[in-house]
């Protein structure tokens, strides 16, 4: 993604009440599994996941999922230096 995690810390900076929620974004469907990728997205006030970054195309956002990362902020960066992307497999699709 386009420098999200910068541009959701400037956001919540500038934006009292929101908070960041660190994350893993889809980004290919391999059929037997899905790329995952590190992303950051805005919580709202109320409650409600914002992704505030750009995409070149802003038609692909309507095919990624957002899965928010269950673990403290280390394990979030230690994860992403290690490696950024991530393949998962698709449960429903093993058989």
């Amino acid at each position: 993604m386009s420098a999200c995690h910068q541009n959701v810390g400037r956001w919540v900076e500038e934006n009292t009440g929101t908070t960041v929620v660190r994350g893993w974004v889809t980004y290919a469907d391999y059929g037997l599994s899905i790329g995952l990728t590190a992303h950051s997205v805005v919580r709202d006030p109320d409650g409600q996941l914002i992704d505030i970054t750009p995409l070149g195309n802003e038609r692909d956002r309507t095919e990624m999922r957002f899965v928010p990362h269950i673990g403290s902020e280390q394990e979030f960066r230690s994860m992403k230096e290690s490696n950024v992307f991530i393949e998962c497999p698709i449960k429903g699709k093993l058989g």
